[in-house]
């Protein structure tokens, strides 16, 4: 189990679907939760690109195992890739403004706090204005990518991927083939967010 994920990810660091949504039913202020939060998005992020890879083609283990030994890095472009192969351009993902905020928030403000909490060793965030900001993005940003599901697919990501229209495949297809473009260039971590806390405050309180 990943340290800073405690009951998310299990055996092959599949996602353990039940615990995040329990984890997304919380409500809590504290830097342990923050953290947490954060790796389930990430693993939703994984979930996403798992869905679409079966949707086009990948058979179920062989997309559960690729993705298993998967460490993503560029969770921008992972996640960008996963609306792809469900069939939601990214386009169509311009008329949902509140996204598009919450998108900017998560990759240029609360990635760059848990990469310095768990990279950068610094000590736990104890202010609760903070740490409320921080889980609020988080979790907004997770409902919106789930409203969307809804409205353009009719599906949730804790959905199976047959809710999207997945189906039995019989004839293996890579998935580093659909996935590559991806996955060759490591991401460059970073650990100074973009906007201010104040800025951050200000764009959350603003949506819509």
């Amino acid at each position: 189990m990943k340290k800073g994920g405690r009951g998310i990810f299990k055996e092959k660091d599949m996602v353990v679907l039940e615990n995040c949504k329990k984890l997304l039913s919380k409500k809590s202020k504290t830097d342990t939760y923050f953290l947490d939060l954060h790796f389930c998005l990430e693993a939703l992020i994984k979930r996403l690109l798992f869905i679409g890879l079966r949707l086009n083609g990948v058979q179920y283990k062989d997309a559960q195992n690729f993705l298993a030994r998967y460490d993503p890095m560029g969770l921008k472009k992972s996640l960008n890739k996963a609306w792809e192969l469900i069939g939601i351009s990214l386009q169509e993902l311009e008329c949902y403004p509140n996204y598009q905020v919450l998108y900017k928030l998560v990759f240029e403000f609360t990635s760059q706090y848990r990469n310095a909490r768990v990279h950068d060793k610094k000590n736990k965030y104890d202010n609760k204005d903070l740490l409320e900001l921080l889980i609020t993005i988080d979790k907004r940003f997770i409902d919106e990518i789930r409203k969307i599901l809804k409205e353009k697919k009719n599906a949730d990501i804790f959905d199976k991927p047959k809710q999207f229209g997945a189906v039995t495949v019989r004839e293996r297809r890579d998935p580093e083939e659909i996935l590559q473009k991806v996955f060759n260039k490591q991401g460059r971590l970073t650990t100074e967010s973009k906007y201010s806390i104040e800025e951050a405050r200000t764009m959350v309180t603003n949506l819509q």
